[in-house]
C-alpha cells in the first residue's frame, strides 16, 4: 500500500507535465494518455477512499482508548438530540433545540468529555451524529417521535449543527434517520405513535431533502470562513430497508447525492442478512446485500462505489441475528470485493456499531488490515480497453428476472432487450412488420418512438451515440464528435438512444430520451401496495407525484410494461381504477398524431394500420390527451393545429386562469399562461383556482411570499439570507418566510445565526 500511495503522489507531483506533453503527442497516443490519467486520478481517490473504517463511538459510554482507535480513520459522535431520556418513553424538546453543555458543546464521549482535540491531532476524523433511534423509529413498536418536532425546522437546526461543528473543531456531520416517510406506502402501520398534527409523509420528506442542502449549504461557507483546503464531511446512515430502488429515501439521496460525501448503510437489523447468508445471496434476509449495495454504488452514485460505505453490528443486533465477529466481517468484504469480477474491489471501506463492543480492538484491527488492502492492487492500463467493462452498464436487477422472486423489485422501465419468444397473445405495441405496408414517407425509425426528441433530427445519423459529458451533459448525442478515447473504447458508444440513455445515464432515463410527464388523476401509476397492475385513481403516493417521469404513465400499456412486464398480461387485466379510463376505440372521433403529414394530432380517420389496432396505444379521446402523449414539446401549436376531417372541435384552455407552482422561474404562484405543458394538459393534478389554494398546496413553508401583496406583512425585523450568509431586513421586496427566525436588531441576527461570519 505505500508502494501504491508513492504512485499516487507521484502521479500527483508530474500531473501538470504530464498534461503538458500531452500536445506534443499523436492524437491516437494523446488518447490513451488521457486515458489512463483519468483513471490513474479515479484510483488515486479510491485507493484512499477504500480505506476507511469508521466507528461509532458512543456519547454515553466510556471513551475509546489509543488501542481501541489507532485502526479507525473516523471517529462519529452518537448522538446529538432533541430530546431527554425516559424510560417511559423519551421527552422530546417541542422546539427541536439540541441538548447542548456549556459553550454550545455536546458530549464526545462520558456524557462530560467535549474536546475532539487529542482524536483528530491521532489523524482521525471526529463526525458529529445527529438523530438515532431515540429520537423514533420506524420498527413496530416504537413509541418516540422526536422527529415530528424537527419538520418544518431544518434552517435552524442545521444551523445549530453548524455552530457545534465549529465550536468542538469537528470534521463533518451525519443524519441517522431511521424514523417514518412513507405511512402512505411501504411504512404503513408503523409510526403509530406519531404526532399527526406534525407529521405528513411529504414533511418528513422534505425534511431530509432541505437539511441535508442546507448542511451542505453552511458548512461550505463554513470553510470557506475558516480558509480550509479539505470540505467538511457529510454523510446519512440509512437503514437498508430503507434503501430499496423505490423508496423515497433513495430517490431523495439521489437527488442529493452531490452534497453527500459518502453513504453509511446499515446492512443488520433490516431486509438483508450478509453475515449468514453471504453478500450475493438472499435467504434469511429477503434480499440479497448484492442487489441493494449495487444499487446504490451505481444509481444512487454514479458508479461510485467508494461512496458506499458497508455497515457491520458486533454484538447489539443478536435479535435478528446480524452480528458479526471479526472473521466474519472480513469474509464479507472479501465477498464484496470479488463480486461480479472484481466490480466493488475500490469500494468505500466499512464502519460498525459500536467501538465500546471492540474494547481491545481486536475487531477493528483485523477489519481495518482488509479494508486497507485490495484497491491498490488495479493498476491502470495505458491503452483502452476494447471490450465493454461490465461496470459500464447498470446492474442487471434495473430489469425484472424472467420468474421474478416475491421480494424482487420492480424495473423503472421496460427492458431494452426484449425476449425473443413470442408471445401467445398478440402484441400490445406494433411489430416491426405492420399487416399493411407503412407511408412512403415514412418516419426514421420504422414505427415512431414513444415520444420524440425535443428537436427531432429531419433524417437518421449515420454516427453511434454517446454520453455528452463534456457538453450539456443532459444526455446522449450522435454527432459524430466523440472524444478518441470512446473511439477506442466501444462500451461508450451505442446504436440507438436508449441503449446509450440506459448505460449512461440510467438516474435521468426519461430526461435523457427527452420524455416528460406529469403526475395526478389519469395518469397510471404501479400498484406495488398489491403488485398485481397498475392504477388511476389518482392515490398514487407522494414520491410518485414528485417523480412523474419516472413512476407515472399516460396509458396503461405503457405502466404495465416498464413495471409488470413479467406479467405484462395479468396486469393489463388487473388493472384499472376510479379515475379517468384511458382505453379508446378507433375510428373517426379519436386523435392520432399524424407525423407523416401534418405533423400534429388529426382525427381524420386515416390513422395507418398499426394505429387503429393498437388504440391503447396510439388513439386518444381528445386532443389534449393526444398532444400531451406525442408533441409535449410543441404542445401549443399541436393544440392550435390540431383536428381536421374528422369530427369538429373547438378547443378551450381546460387551464385558463389557473394558478400553477413556478418552480423554474420566480418560485411562486402564477396564472400567467406560462405553466408547463405537462400542467396545462393536466390541469387537474397540478393547477388551482385560486391563490390562496395553489400558495397552501405547494409553498405552505413560505405562503406569505408566495401570496405577495395579498397575505404579505413586513415586520421590519432581521433574518438570515442563506445565500450571502448575512441579515437583511423583513420588508417589501425582501419578506421573511414563515419558518425565517426574526430578531430584534442586525447584530442580533448575526450573534445569533452566523457567528463564524465575520463580515456579517
Amino acid at each position: 500500500k505505500n508502494e501504491c500511495c508513492k504512485n499516487i503522489i507521484f502521479i500527483s507531483l508530474h500531473l501538470r507535465h504530464l498534461t503538458m506533453a500531452l500536445f506534443s503527442l499523436s492524437p491516437r497516443r494523446r488518447s490513451a494518455l488521457t486515458f489512463a490519467l483519468a483513471i490513474a486520478n479515479v484510483l488515486s481517490i479510491r485507493a484512499l477512499n477504500d480505506s476507511r473504517l469508521i466507528a461509532y463511538v458512543g456519547n454515553w459510554q466510556t471513551c475509546p482508548t489509543v488501542a481501541q482507535y489507532t485502526p479507525y480513520t473516523h471517529m462519529v459522535v452518537a448522538f446529538a438530540v432533541s430530546y431527554s431520556w425516559s424510560v417511559g418513553g423519551n421527552i422530546c424538546n417541542t422546539d427541536c433545540s439540541i441538548n447542548t453543555l456549556a459553550g454550545n458543546t455536546v458530549p464526545i464521549c462520558q456524557n462530560t468529555v467535549t474536546d475532539t482535540s487529542t482524536w483528530r491531532n491521532a489523524g482521525k476524523k471526529v463526525v458529529l451524529s445527529f438523530g438515532g433511534a431515540g429520537m423514533g423509529g420506524s420498527w413496530i413498536g416504537d413509541t418516540n417521535h422526536c422527529w415530528d418536532y424537527c419538520f418544518g425546522k431544518e434552517d435552524t437546526l442545521s444551523t445549530a449543527l453548524v455552530n457545534i461543528v465549529n465550536n468542538q473543531n469537528f470534521d463533518g456531520i451525519d443524519i441517522d434517520y431511521e424514523y417514518c416517510y412513507d405511512i402512505a406506502g411501504s411504512q404503513a402501520g408503523r409510526c403509530a405513535d406519531r404526532d399527526t398534527s406534525l407529521y405528513t409523509d411529504a414533511k418528513a420528506q422534505i425534511f431530509l431533502s432541505t437539511l441535508t442542502s442546507l448542511l451542505r449549504t453552511k458548512l461550505d461557507a463554513l470553510q470557506a470562513t475558516k480558509g480550509l483546503t479539505e470540505r467538511y464531511e457529510l454523510t446519512h446512515a440509512p437503514m437498508d430497508s430503507d434503501l430499496t430502488i423505490t423508496s423515497p429515501y433513495y430517490q431523495l439521496l439521489k437527488a442529493q447525492r452531490d452534497n453527500l460525501d459518502f453513504l453509511m448503510p446499515q446492512f443488520y437489523n433490516g431486509i438483508t442478512r450478509p453475515v449468514i447468508d453471504g453478500f450475493a445471496n438472499a435467504g434469511t434476509g429477503s434480499v440479497s446485500t448484492a442487489s441493494v449495495y449495487t444499487d446504490l454504488a451505481n444509481d444512487l452514485f454514479d458508479f461510485e462505489p467508494e461512496k458506499v460505505v458497508f455497515g457491520f453490528c458486533i454484538s447489539d443486533c443478536s435479535a435478528s441475528n446480524s452480528n458479526a465477529n471479526a472473521a466474519q466481517a472480513v469474509t464479507v468484504l472479501q465477498e464484496l470485493k470479488s463480486y461480479n469480477n472484481n466490480e466493488f474491489q475500490c469500494n468505500g471501506g466499512a464502519f460498525f456499531w459500536v467501538a465500546a463492543n471492540d474494547p481491545d480492538g481486536s475487531w477493528a484491527t483485523a477489519v481495518s488490515a482488509e479494508t486497507s488492502t485490495g484497491c491498490e492492487s488495479e493498476q491502470p492500463s495505458l491503452q483502452p480497453s476494447s471490450q465493454p467493462s461490465k461496470s459500464s452498464a447498470p446492474s442487471t436487477q434495473y430489469r425484472p428476472s424472467s420468474s421474478p422472486s416475491e421480494s424482487a423489485m420492480p424495473s423503472l422501465r421496460p427492458s431494452l432487450n426484449p425476449s425473443k419468444k413470442p408471445s401467445a397473445d398478440p402484441s400490445w405495441s406494433p411489430s416491426t412488420s405492420p399487416t399493411s405496408p407503412p407511408p412512403t414517407s415514412s418516419p426514421t425509425t420504422p414505427f415512431p418512438t414513444r415520444s420524440p426528441t425535443p428537436a427531432p433530427t429531419r433524417s437518421p445519423s449515420p454516427y453511434l451515440w454517446y454520453p455528452d459529458w463534456t457538453g450539456a451533459n443532459e444526455g446522449c448525442i450522435n454527432d459524430g464528435q466523440e472524444p478518441a478515447y470512446m473511439v477506442n473504447n466501444p462500451s461508450y458508444l451505442s446504436e440507438d438512444l436508449e441503449t446509450c440513455c440506459s448505460n449512461h445515464y440510467n438516474w435521468m432515463y426519461y430526461t435523457c430520451l427527452g420524455e416528460t410527464a406529469g403526475g395526478g388523476i389519469g395518469m397510471y401509476y404501479p400498484d406495488w401496495t398489491t403488485n398485481t397492475g397498475c392504477l388511476n385513481d389518482g392515490m398514487e403516493p407522494q414520491y410518485m407525484t414528485d417523480n412523474p417521469t419516472t413512476f407515472m404513465h399516460d396509458t396503461l400499456a405503457s405502466c404495465c410494461s416498464s413495471n409488470f412486464i413479467w406479467m405484462y398480461d395479468d396486469c393489463m387485466l388487473n388493472s384499472g381504477g376510479g379515475g379517468v379510463v384511458t382505453t379508446t376505440a378507433p375510428g373517426i372521433g379519436n386523435y392520432y398524431p399524424d407525423w407523416v403529414t401534418r405533423d400534429t394530432c388529426v382525427n381524420d380517420g386515416n390513422e395507418p394500420d398499426y394505429m387503429s389496432t393498437n388504440p391503447e396505444v396510439w388513439m386518444h379521446v381528445t386532443l389534449e390527451s393526444c398532444c400531451s402523449r406525442n408533441y409535449l414539446w410543441d404542445y401549443d401549436n399541436c393544440i392550435g393545429g390540431g383536428g381536421g376531417g374528422g369530427v369538429a372541435t373547438t378547443v378551450v384552455p381546460p387551464s385558463a386562469g389557473l394558478y400553477y407552482p413556478d418552480w423554474e422561474n420566480t418560485d411562486i404562484c402564477l396564472n400567467d399562461g406560462n405553466e408547463p405543458a405537462y400542467m396545462s394538459s393536466n390541469p387537474t393534478a397540478w393547477m388551482l383556482e385560486t391563490l390562496f389554494a395553489c400558495c397552501e398546496k405547494y409553498y405552505s413553508w413560505k405562503q406569505d411570499a408566495c401570496m405577495g401583496g395579498d397575505g404579505a406583512s413586513a415586520t421590519g425585523q432581521w433574518f438570515v439570507d442563506w445565500n450571502s450568509f448575512t441579515c437583511i431586513q423583513d420588508q417589501l421586496g425582501t419578506l421573511a418566510n414563515s419558518w425565517d427566525i426574526l430578531h430584534n436588531s442586525e447584530q442580533e441576527c448575526c450573534d445569533t445565526m452566523v457567528p463564524w461570519n465575520d463580515a456579517c
